[in-house]
């Protein structure tokens, strides 16, 4: 081994391998002195250019990134103006004309699923009274004959603005006894969220399409109207358009988007959430076109108050991406902070184990880490045996999931590397590749818990 000896200074390399040879240090600086040290701007600007895999200056911040120049932005709104309006003046009381479309609730002859209304609370009523009349004049519902046979409640779901308070109401059909009696004949696959994904590697402009009361467009099929009643200040009204619930219906919605939008690889969509990703400026003006006029052409109403369009960073189902990678949403974690501590039975930890689980790809080592929680996952008496090792992992998966972590596409050109470490509890790995500095960008993170039986193998065989 060559040294340098022009150096005016000791420089010791390796120093992470001495302890394992045996060989102690003492009296070994580490960093530079003071007088050799960098700014505070400049350290910070260090620290962002070597640290790729956290998004510290919220480059990836929604909604708010529009993409191209303001020229470029004008063209791309000259382009859809006109098949956005022809979209928006499509009557509220049409259906989709796919014969994929048609609801159908089959269920064995003489079958019944009736469950009363559930009391509302008064101050609520006036909310139920004006979404009823709203769906009477839409033709989503119609007054019915009595039915002894069916009957469904109504819920009121609160929904909240991003600081957690209540600001409206979600008018749903609880049919859960309708959906245990109905045969499972409609699964057909939804998208997983990464794939999706990584069909967005690579492009450079986004633009989401959000779908207004989407469901409401299918119709159900006559002879199974009845079975979609509930009953109203001593009224029965049945649905003749879908509603919310249906247990299949996320199935089939997300079927008829698949054949509608069959052979445009510019779109993706997750049930009635659209995203339009495109390699170019001048192309994504033409591919939102088509996308909206594929949608005019079976009636299905875009909503342009919640669309977002010609951006380089969007929302998208609880993530955000951008051109480079995604990350959670900051704004699906705002009162992370307050979550409470979920050890007042086995179901609130389960609640909270579902939701870490849906971001588990931005948690790396999630099994480590999270293993005391899930070890009470099943368990009676969680009170009694939460612990401060619980708490500790509890507040580990939520400054985790507050790290901006993020994952970045893959480049198919260049090599892939796998880094894999294991424990007595879990097994974990972490696919990246090296950017031109040589820097290491996360891709994928891997983990999975190990068994009882798993534990006691050898190390070689994990």
């Amino acid at each position: 081994m060559k040294f340098n000896t022009g150096f005016d200074f000791d420089v010791l390399l390796g120093t992470d391998i001495l302890p394992k040879m045996n060989i102690g240090l003492t009296g070994v600086a580490f960093r530079l002195s003071s007088e050799h040290s960098h700014s505070d701007t400049a350290t910070d600007e260090i620290q962002i250019l070597e640290n790729i895999n956290i998004d510290q200056v919220n480059e990836f911040e929604p909604d708010n990134s529009p993409a191209g120049t303001a020229e470029q932005r004008a063209n791309f709104f000259d382009t859809i103006k006109d098949v956005l309006k022809k979209n928006q003046s499509i009557p509220v009381t049409s259906s989709c004309p796919m014969p994929e479309s048609i609801i159908h609730l089959p269920t064995k002859e003489g079958a019944t699923a009736y469950r009363r209304q559930y009391p509302i609370p008064h101050a609520l009523r006036p909310v139920l009274d004006k979404q009823i009349e709203e769906w009477l004049k839409t033709g989503t519902i119609i007054k019915s004959k009595v039915n002894t046979s069916f009957n469904s409640p109504l819920l009121l779901v609160p929904k909240r603005n991003k600081a957690g308070e209540i600001v409206n109401h979600r008018i749903c059909l609880d049919v859960r006894l309708l959906n245990n009696i109905l045969p499972p004949t409609f699964n057909y696959p939804v998208p997983l969220i990464r794939d999706i994904f990584d069909n967005l590697s690579g492009k450079k402009v986004f633009s989401t399409i959000d779908l207004s009361n989407a469901y409401h467009r299918f119709k159900v099929a006559p002879e199974d109207v009845h079975k979609l009643t509930f009953t109203h200040d001593n009224a029965q009204y049945s649905f003749i358009k879908g509603c919310f619930g249906i247990k299949m219906l996320t199935s089939q919605f997300q079927k008829c988007l698949a054949i509608l939008f069959d052979g445009i690889p510019c779109v993706q969509n997750f049930v009635d959430d659209c995203i339009v990703a495109s390699d170019s400026f001048e192309q994504h003006a033409e591919d939102v076109k088509l996308v909206l006029e594929k949608l005019t052409s079976v009636n299905l109403i875009v909503n342009p108050d919640k669309c977002v369009w010609f951006q380089h960073s969007v929302r998208l189902l609880g993530f955000v991406v951008n051109t480079t990678g995604t990350k959670v949403d900051r704004n699906k974690l705002t009162n992370v902070q307050n979550w409470p501590i979920p050890n007042q039975s086995h179901k609130h930890v389960q609640q909270f184990m579902g939701l870490i689980n849906y971001f588990r790809d931005y948690v790396p080592m999630i099994s480590r880490v999270a293993e005391p929680i899930t070890r009470l996952s099943n368990a009676v008496n969680i009170r009694e045996l939460w612990t401060d090792e619980q708490t500790n992992s509890f507040n580990s998966l939520k400054a985790i999931l507050q790290s901006n972590l993020v994952l970045h596409y893959p480049d198919l050109s260049k090599k892939f590397f796998v880094a894999t470490d294991a424990s007595l509890y879990g097994v974990a790995a972490v696919l990246y590749q090296k950017d031109e500095l040589q820097r290491d960008k996360y891709i994928s993170f891997v983990s999975s818990s190990l068994t009882p039986s798993q534990r006691r193998w050898m190390t070689i065989k994990l």
